[in-house]
């Protein structure tokens, strides 16, 4: 089986200059794990995970130390560039899924994006792989 059997299509992207909340959000709303960050002109230029957002957007609460640190002002919203991964592990559409499960399991990735030479145009996550052995049946039916 190839990658584009596979794939979600089209993909939900983030653009680089969003807030991290704003990010957050979103995958919240379209029930996402992870998305392609883009630039201007949509070229990818990253991943944001929810464990990149979680990372950048909890700190440490100062009830939780012993020495009490000074209160400082509310810290600006840091942009979804800031925390993104950005050396990004692509597939191609013609990919053997069984390539892509190797690339899962050794990366310790949840997503991996599908180019077309240097166009995005798809995203592979471990969710879309356990659809496609539900969908399978069951191999006592067969």
């Amino acid at each position: 089986m190839l990658v584009r059997e596979v794939m979600t299509a089209p993909v939900v992207t983030v653009p680089r200059t969003w807030t991290a909340t704003q990010a957050v959000r979103l995958l919240c709303e379209k029930d996402i794990t992870a998305a392609p960050v883009v630039d201007e002109s949509g070229r990818m230029i990253g991943i944001v995970s929810e464990m990149d957002l979680l990372r950048g957007e909890l700190e440490a609460d100062p009830r939780a130390y012993l020495h009490f640190a000074a209160a400082s002002d509310a810290r600006p919203a840091l942009e979804v560039e800031e925390v993104m991964t950005p050396n990004v592990k692509t597939v191609r559409e013609d990919t053997d899924v069984l390539e892509l499960v190797e690339l899962l399991v050794t990366m310790g990735m949840k997503s991996v994006p599908v180019v077309r030479g240097d166009e995005l145009v798809g995203i592979v996550s471990r969710r879309d792989l356990m659809r496609m052995l539900a969908a399978g049946g069951d191999d006592a039916d067969q």
